[in-house]
């Protein structure tokens, strides 16, 4: 029941042109909604690093965050597929 993110990845998203992005919340109240929100903002006004926008969102989600689905293993191009 952690927060999902991969915040590690977003300087590359910004790098490729990234200009929109989307937050979804489920339960969290409106004061930590509100510092998500705010912190997104001030990373992407360049205001603060992506490792304070990191900082942020385990401060503000309740029990953390992991990267859950959107972690991509290293070399996982490389995997052997299984099946026919």
């Amino acid at each position: 029941a952690e927060a999902q993110t991969d915040v590690g990845a977003i300087s590359d998203w910004m790098a490729a042109g990234l200009r929109h992005y989307r937050v979804e919340f489920v339960h969290e109240k409106a004061d930590q909604v509100a510092e998500i929100v705010t912190g997104f903002g001030s990373l992407f006004a360049s205001k603060i690093s992506v490792a304070e926008l990191g900082k942020t969102l385990q401060q503000h989600s309740g029990q953390g965050t992991t990267q859950g689905s959107l972690f991509v293993p290293e070399g996982f191009k490389n995997l052997v597929q299984l099946g026919p």
